[in-house]
């Protein structure tokens, strides 16, 4: 889905988080952050609703990136403790104290 649509569809509040799957106005997240080459490209961005945005950035929870999947291209993240999916863990850009 391009931008444009994108906007369209967040406009109303509808579109869905693309992790929790809720319906929210969503905001965008750079997943490896914004100090990488090309960080402004699809590969590096997921629209996410504010309460996972707040949580991946306090580093409960942890995206991965985008991986093809039976239907599409899906987001795959885990909770801080869980075990990675892919092995390819995006850096949190808030590191949580471990206990």
């Amino acid at each position: 889905m391009n931008n444009k649509i994108r906007k369209k569809l967040n406009s109303s509040g509808k579109a869905q988080c693309e992790m929790c799957k809720e319906s929210h106005f969503l905001e965008e997240h750079h997943i490896h952050g914004r100090n990488i080459a090309d960080f402004d490209l699809p590969w590096n961005k997921c629209q996410i609703c504010p309460n996972c945005h707040t949580d991946v950035h306090n580093g409960i929870k942890v995206i991965e990136g985008w991986y093809m999947g039976t239907s599409g291209l899906e987001l795959i993240w885990h909770h801080y403790k869980d075990e990675s999916v892919t092995g390819k863990d995006a850096k949190p850009h808030l590191q949580r104290k471990q206990k």
